[in-house]
């Protein structure tokens, strides 16, 4: 027997307050929490000068990893709202991949777009909420989506996925390569600072130029911090969700 309308909402309404108490903010937590560790390694008697630095590396791949899967989170949470209909919101998000992260960053492909709207949620909002906040929360949608998918420059450019298979490569196989002259089998040249990732090796009927490794992870402070503002602000953006999506189910101005 199909679950009822209210018993969707219910359930949606429950999900959303505890996914809002911690779910939105693993990612943030978790790479602030490997930020620190990276930097107390070095002041650890117990670990060896020659394996402090490759902690180091192995920590800002994971943190790395932490930006592109927030980014994965808000997607998916935004894909869940817009498509709420029939199974209700959690049931999209629980059972929700990849596509269905995509799917709900291209909603906010053009900038500026209006966040109620692309949801497809009531204009009531909860007291003391104001119009420039969910201009907020568009932008940083907008944001989320020119990161995680990378479009070109150009407008109407296409979009490519070389941060996330860089993410594929490190969460399924470790594939981090500490010098990428030991690996290349090509050749070139490498700038200093990065950590690059193997996302392809030539099969046997391959030409060798077929060899694939990226370059998205930079040792640099600079670029860390800007992973981890990626996790804090696909954070605020899944908690602002939260907490309007359940103010409209508990003020019954929501319809599915």
């Amino acid at each position: 027997m199909p679950i009822a309308d209210t018993q969707i909402k219910d359930n949606d309404r429950r999900f959303l307050h505890d996914f809002f108490s911690l779910g939105a903010s693993v990612h943030d937590y978790t790479a602030t929490a490997l930020y620190h560790e990276a930097q107390n390694v070095v002041r650890d008697g117990s670990i060896s000068a020659a394996d402090r630095p490759k902690i180091q590396q192995a920590l800002r791949a994971k943190i790395f990893c932490e930006a592109i899967a927030s980014m994965e989170t808000a997607g998916k949470l935004l894909n869940a709202i817009s498509r709420r209909t029939g199974s209700g919101i959690a049931c999209r998000y629980v059972n929700g991949d990849e596509a269905d992260s995509e799917r709900g960053l291209r909603l906010f492909k053009a900038p500026n777009t209006d966040i109620l709207g692309a949801l497809g949620l009531p204009s009531s909002l909860p007291p003391g909420a104001s119009s420039s906040s969910l201009i907020a929360m568009g932008d940083l949608a907008h944001t989320l989506y020119l990161d995680y998918l990378e479009p070109e420059d150009k407008p109407g450019g296409r979009e490519t996925k070389d941060k996330v298979n860089t993410y594929r490569a490190i969460k399924h196989g470790s594939n981090v390569v500490c010098d990428p002259r030991s690996v290349s089998i090509w050749g070139g040249s490498y700038a200093r600072g990065k950590l690059r990732a193997l996302v392809h090796w030539p099969e046997a009927h391959e030409a060798p130029a077929a060899f694939q490794m990226t370059d998205h992870i930079d040792m640099r402070p600079a670029a860390t911090s800007a992973d981890i503002e990626t996790c804090s602000q696909a954070a605020t953006l899944c908690g602002n969700l939260c907490q309007l999506v359940v103010w409209q189910l508990q003020s019954g101005v929501l319809s599915y």
